[in-house]
């Protein structure tokens, strides 16, 4: 369950995002930063948590915004991700991406930048993910896509994709068979 401090952190009648994740540039903060100052903010909250060495840049160009709380890391995150609508990570490299499959598992959708790690993480024709973090594409995204899409069924088809590729046994089993071959 959700603390009661959880639970107020959403904004009623907007689009809950978050952003989790080290204030660095290949966590694609210059781009969070462009996408938020240009979505309409009652329509969009973001909800950005971290610490890094970016902070005082988004303190300074986000923290008069209307539509954004800024916080410390948030511990324990994949029991609040059910309290966001989307989760945005539009990082600029990664390994395989554990918040992007925990918010499958969530049932929480991912905002993306198309890279290898992170489009691992979802099905191959995945709506919500762009081409080397463009901003159009991205704003073409949050202007006519996310409030529009029908997210029960991307939720479904994200958390088929992640239970069945991201299970253990699955992948137990695909590893051993890859030793067979070696």
């Amino acid at each position: 369950l959700l603390s009661r401090r959880q639970r107020q952190m959403c904004i009623r009648d907007r689009i809950n995002i978050l952003f989790a994740g080290r204030f660095v540039p290949q966590k694609g903060i210059p781009v969070l930063i462009n996408i938020i100052k240009r979505v309409d903010e009652k329509v969009f909250y973001f909800h950005i948590a971290g610490k890094g060495p970016l902070e005082e840049i988004i303190l300074q160009e986000l923290g008069n915004k209307s539509n954004v709380r800024i916080t410390p890391p948030i511990f324990s995150l994949a029991q609040y991700l059910s309290s966001f609508d989307y989760v945005f990570i539009p990082s600029e490299h990664e390994g395989l991406n554990s918040l992007s499959i925990e918010s499958s598992i969530n049932k929480v959708p991912v905002i993306i930048n198309d890279i290898d790690g992170l489009n691992e993480t979802l099905p191959q024709n995945y709506p919500l993910k762009v081409k080397n973090n463009c901003i159009d594409e991205y704003m073409t995204l949050f202007t006519d896509v996310i409030p529009t899409i029908d997210r029960v069924s991307l939720i479904d088809s994200v958390y088929q994709y992640s239970c069945q590729k991201f299970d253990i046994q699955q992948m137990q089993k695909q590893y051993e068979l890859s030793l067979i071959h070696i």
